[in-house]
């Protein structure tokens, strides 16, 4: 099965109190069953740059941001996605906020699986979705 990871999953690990759920799964993957859409990673390097150039966890963030692509896949917003995104956007994917309609265009792309906490919005435009908070 091939997983597209979204922003709440692929940032578990880095919280000081992660999911053990999430983490556990995450371990269990297939490295090559498990992609990163781009908007996730847009996502990512918007959480970095809203902190203050002080804070603690910058760098940190940072870091994990400039890693991701090495550990996933990085799976961009193409041709294919875009079609998908205009069938979702005049669909039953319209009540998707713009960065999830920009995932949700991706997965439908491509048949992958989304994989979020957040998964009601995604189920009502009709994809495939996993929950591993709840695994």
């Amino acid at each position: 099965m091939k997983f597209l990871v979204d922003t709440n999953v692929v940032s578990e690990p880095t919280k000081l109190r992660p999911a053990a759920r999430v983490v556990e799964w995450l371990d269990r993957q297939d490295p090559a069953g498990l992609f990163l859409p781009s908007p996730v990673l847009a996502e990512i390097w918007d959480g970095f740059y809203n902190l203050p150039a002080t804070h603690p966890r910058r760098p940190k963030l940072e870091q994990f941001a400039r890693e991701l692509p090495v550990h996933y896949r990085l799976i961009d917003f193409d041709a294919r996605a875009a079609h998908s995104w205009g069938e979702l956007v005049n669909g039953d994917g319209h009540d998707l906020g713009a960065m999830d309609l920009l995932i949700a265009a991706i997965a439908h792309a491509r048949g992958f699986t989304v994989t979020t906490n957040d998964a009601a919005p995604f189920h009502r435009a009709g994809l495939k979705v996993f929950n591993p908070f709840d695994e």
